[in-house]
């Protein structure tokens, strides 16, 4: 099992636009039209007056998929970047300039569950 960190840091300004077009527009063809294996999808909140000396300070979102293996998760993924409604969904969440409105930094990670890990 490979488990997928999604992490975006999202523009304040337009976070309440963001929150309309993930869940009007492309969770739904990540989650019903191709059925993504989604963990769990989480909002940051602020962690202040904790023993951490920094605190997040970020807007954004963190998301969890869960896949057999890489290769499923490259075949997938691909699928779903070649269908018209991700193109037409990706084009939503941009500017007349092309650039985007919401995502100011977007970071995927790859995770392997250690033995002792009740996700495996």
């Amino acid at each position: 099992m490979i488990y997928e960190l999604r992490s975006y840091d999202i523009h304040p300004d337009n976070w309440d636009g963001y929150v309309e077009w993930a869940e009007d527009i492309m969770m739904p063809l990540h989650f019903d039209k191709f059925d993504f294996p989604l963990v769990g999808f989480f909002e940051a909140v602020s962690a202040e007056n904790t023993e951490h000396d920094s605190f997040n300070r970020t807007v954004g979102v963190h998301w969890i998929l869960a896949w057999s293996s890489i290769e499923e998760r490259h075949q997938r993924w691909t699928e779903f970047r070649a269908d018209d409604e991700y193109k037409v969904a990706v084009q939503a969440a941009r500017d007349e300039n092309g650039q985007p409105l919401y995502h100011m930094k977007e970071q995927v990670t790859f995770l392997k569950a250690w033995p002792v890990s009740p996700m495996q």
